[in-house]
């Protein structure tokens, strides 16, 4: 795990990606079990936008498997903003500035 969060794989940002294959690890799991209601934990450190047409797909899988996604935003506190891409994806948004402040890592941790 460390030696994971210590790779840097080149920079940029995509929310479409990530949630995409989270998305379908849900679904995977919805067809096999029928199981649903998971969460997927959203963490970025930069805003980007989707397109529309994901946007459409997303609402419609989310509806269909009843997920949560909860979000966290380092140091990005415009891709954290009201309205933002974020906020829209994101049943609950946090922004967080300083990862060593135990008062707010005991918040997300209370919430998710």
């Amino acid at each position: 795990m460390l030696d994971f969060a210590e790779t840097f794989l080149g920079g940029g940002t995509s929310y479409q990606t990530p949630l995409s294959a989270a998305g379908a690890l849900l679904e995977e799991e919805f067809d096999d079990a029928a199981r649903t209601r998971g969460d997927i934990v959203m963490i970025t450190d930069d805003e980007c936008g989707v397109t529309e047409e994901w946007m459409r797909g997303w609402n419609d899988a989310k509806h269909r498997l009843g997920f949560r996604v909860f979000g966290l935003a380092i140091g990005a506190p415009r891709a954290a903003e009201a309205d933002s891409v974020l906020d829209v994806l994101c049943d609950n948004l946090r922004s967080i500035d300083d990862l060593t402040d135990v008062h707010a890592a005991a918040d997300l941790f209370r919430v998710i």
